[in-house]
C-alpha cells in the first residue's frame, strides 16, 4: 500500500538465525508503525469479528501468499468499485453464544437475535459477491464455504422479538397462556382494589397500593390493625410499623395467577431451549460462516484502506540466474515509496 514501483532483488537469509530474522523483523515493523497501519485498515472494517482480524495482521514473508493476498485486495478494489459496497455492517459477534449452544447451553432471547444477525451478514456477504457484475473469483471462492442458514435465522425472527422476547406466536398456547395471566392478574389486582378503597381500608392501611412480595400481591396493613386483615404476612417494613399482607380472601385468585405465570415461563423456557438446540446443532456451520463472512470484510477493508491512500498492487519479478528464481529469500528495491501514514 503506497508504493508507487517495487522491483524484487535477491538477498540470502540463510546465515541469519531464525530468532535474530524474527527480531528484526519486530524491529522493521516498529519503524514503520505498522500498529497503527493495522488499526487505520481496522476502521475500515464494518463487521464486528473482521475488526478484531485486522487488529492481529501480521505481514507474510512468503511470496506466493503475498501475491494471492494483493490479488485479493485487488478484487475487492474492483468490487467496491463496479459493484458498490458490500454491506456487512454490524457490530454483532455472536461466537461466544453459539459455542455455548453448541455445549448445550440455553441462550436468552438477546442472545438468538445476536445469532440471528451474524447469519444476516453472512447471508449478504454470499449474495454480495455472488450477484456481483464483475469477475471476483478469489472472493466467489471465499463465500462458498459460507452455508445458507436461512431457515434457523427465519425460525429465530419468528419467534423472538426485537427487545429479545419471546413471542405470543412462538407456540400454539403461549398467546393464550398469556391472556389467561393477564385475566388472572387483573381478577386479583381489582379485588384488592375493592379492599383498599373500602371504609374499612381506609383506616386500616398504611399506604393505598397493592405491593408484590415473594411473587405475592400484599397490602400494606399498619401493625397495630394487624387483626383487621386476616392473611399471610410476607414481610414488614424496616421499622416495623408496617405489615405486607396477603389478605386470605385473594389467595386463590393469587395462586390461579401464579400457577400460571410459571407456565407462561415453561412455555418460553421451552421455546428458548429448542431455538438454543437448533444453534446447537448448527453451531460448527455457523461458526464457519462468521469466518468467511468477516474474511471477506478484511479484504474490503484493506480494499477501502488502499483506495484512501492511493496503494498500489506489488508487481514481483526475481532477477538473476536460476539460482535466484528458486531462492525462497528475495528483498524488496522500492522506488518512489512513501510510508502509509504520511
Amino acid at each position: 500500500m503506497g508504493t508507487q514501483r517495487v522491483e524484487m532483488a535477491k538477498v540470502s537469509v540463510d546465515d541469519t538465525s531464525n530468532s535474530d530474522a524474527d527480531r528484526l523483523r519486530a524491529q522493521a515493523l516498529g519503524l514503520l508503525d505498522f500498529d497503527l497501519v493495522r488499526h487505520r485498515v481496522s476502521d475500515h472494517t464494518t463487521f464486528g469479528p473482521a475488526r478484531r482480524l485486522a487488529l492481529e495482521l501480521s505481514p507474510s514473508y512468503d511470496g506466493c501468499e503475498v501475491e494471492e493476498l494483493q490479488r485479493q485486495t485487488a478484487e475487492g478494489r474492483l468490487l467496491l468499485d463496479q459493484s458498490g459496497d458490500v454491506n456487512l455492517r454490524s457490530d454483532s459477534d455472536a461466537s461466544t453464544e453459539v459455542t455455548r449452544a453448541g455445549l448445550g447451553g440455553v441462550l436468552t432471547g438477546l442472545d438468538l437475535l445476536r445469532v440471528s444477525e451474524s447469519l444476516e451478514v453472512q447471508q449478504r456477504a454470499r449474495s454480495g459477491v455472488r450477484n456481483s457484475s464483475v469477475g471476483v473469483p478469489l472472493l466467489a471462492a471465499l463465500v462458498e464455504d459460507i452455508p445458507d442458514l436461512d431457515e434457523l435465522r427465519r425460525q429465530i425472527v419468528s419467534r423472538i422479538g426485537v427487545r429479545g422476547e419471546v413471542l405470543d406466536g412462538a407456540t400454539s398456547s403461549l398467546g393464550a397462556i398469556r391472556a389467561q395471566v393477564r385475566d388472572a392478574y387483573d381478577d386479583v389486582t381489582q379485588a384488592l382494589t375493592v379492599m383498599i378503597q373500602s371504609p374499612a381500608g381506609q383506616g386500616t392501611l398504611q399506604d393505598q397500593v397493592i405491593s408484590v412480595r415473594s411473587d405475592r400481591f400484599v397490602v400494606q396493613v399498619k401493625t397495630e390493625m394487624r387483626h383487621r386483615v386476616p392473611g399471610i404476612v410476607h414481610g414488614a417494613s424496616n421499622t416495623g410499623a408496617t405489615l405486607f399482607i396477603e389478605p386470605f380472601s385473594v389467595v386463590d385468585q393469587s395462586n390461579r395467577w401464579r400457577e400460571l405465570v410459571l407456565e407462561e415461563e415453561r412455555e418460553v423456557r421451552r421455546v428458548l431451549a429448542e431455538l438454543s438446540s437448533l444453534v446447537g446443532t448448527l453451531a460448527d456451520d455457523i461458526l464457519r460462516g462468521n469466518e468467511r463472512a468477516a474474511s471477506l470484510d478484511l479484504v474490503l477493508a484493506r480494499a477501502r484502506y488502499g483506495s484512501e491512500i492511493g496503494g498500489v498492487s506489488v508487481a514481483q519479478r526475481r532477477v538473476g540466474g536460476s539460482e535466484a528464481a528458486s531462492s525462497d529469500a528475495v528483498s524488496l528495491r522500492l522506488l518512489n515509496a512513501r510510508h502509509p501514514l504520511l
